[in-house]
């Protein structure tokens, strides 16, 4: 996905200095800021979603960072609270295999597409 780099640098972070286990992700994730975390995954996939898309983009770069952000907000709706929704991001970076997260993603991507294409 498109924030796998944010998400392997925090795991990365995780795993170094806490050794990865549920409760030190647990952790790293009370302890990360949720402004710089957003930020962090808005420019990576912002990023991401320009390169993959090449000259043939549908949207403008503007765009995929709106769609970015947009996304980031409702996948992080779609979990209990701000903790478990950090908590699914740091452990996807240290597994790169979530399929319920990747699940989440698709359907926020999806909802903000529509809500781009409507307005």
């Amino acid at each position: 996905m498109y924030f796998k780099t944010f998400a392997s640098a925090l795991a990365v972070s995780a795993a170094v200095l806490l050794a990865g286990c549920d409760a030190a992700v647990e952790k790293v994730a009370e302890n990360t800021d949720d402004g710089k975390m957003r930020a962090e995954f808005v420019t990576s996939c912002t990023d991401s979603a320009v390169s993959a898309a090449g000259s043939n983009a549908a949207f403008s770069k503007e765009q995929f960072n709106q769609l970015c952000g947009c996304s980031f907000d409702e996948a992080a709706k779609l979990y209990p609270d701000a903790t478990a929704w950090k908590k699914a991001v740091i452990n996807y970076g240290l597994s790169q295999n979530d399929p319920e997260l990747e699940s989440k993603l698709t359907q926020a991507m999806g909802t903000c597409v529509q809500n781009m294409l409507q307005n």
